[in-house]
């Protein structure tokens, strides 16, 4: 006896229904992922060369920030200005034990170093992972369901 078996993809209109938070993917009544809060720490190291990691103090070199349900990243915006700065007039003390021109070193020095991050772009990034997460996990149900029913039609085949 032979049994021929189309597997079908799971069908899932990917985007309908899902508004424009990333918190929560829901289809169908269920929700197939849930994110509270996305956040940011951010450390870097002292002029000393140590790095504190998870110390629940705030100080010059570190920084924590919120990304979702609010976007709340001043503190890890003003620490990557800090550390453009610092890597900035880092150039410069190095550029003076050369004979770099005066006129350089100041150019260099007047520089303003800055990361500017669009954390809005960020989130939608967030987003779709989310999504596509939500959909791995529906997908390992369906397929989970799937191969389930399958195993009962092979075993009811086999004893018929």
């Amino acid at each position: 006896m032979f049994m021929i078996v189309i597997e079908e993809q799971p069908k899932w209109d990917f985007m309908s229904g899902i508004g424009d938070d990333l918190g929560s993917v829901v289809k169908n009544n269920f929700a197939w992922i849930s994110i509270r809060q996305v956040s940011f720490e951010l450390y870097l190291c002292s002029p000393s060369g140590s790095l504190v990691i998870g110390d629940a103090s705030q100080d010059e070199y570190s920084a924590c920030g919120t990304l979702y349900p609010t976007i709340d990243m001043l503190d890890i915006d003003l620490l990557l200005l800090n550390a453009s700065n610092t890597l900035r007039d880092s150039l410069v003390l190095e550029m003076q034990g050369t004979n770099t021109s005066a006129e350089s070193i100041e150019r260099v020095h007047q520089s303003t170093a800055g990361l500017i991050i669009p954390w809005d772009h960020v989130l939608v990034s967030y987003k779709m992972a989310v999504l596509a997460a939500a959909y791995q996990h529906y997908k390992e149900w369906y397929s989970s369901i799937y191969h389930h029913e399958l195993f009962f039609l092979l075993q009811e085949a086999e004893e018929s």
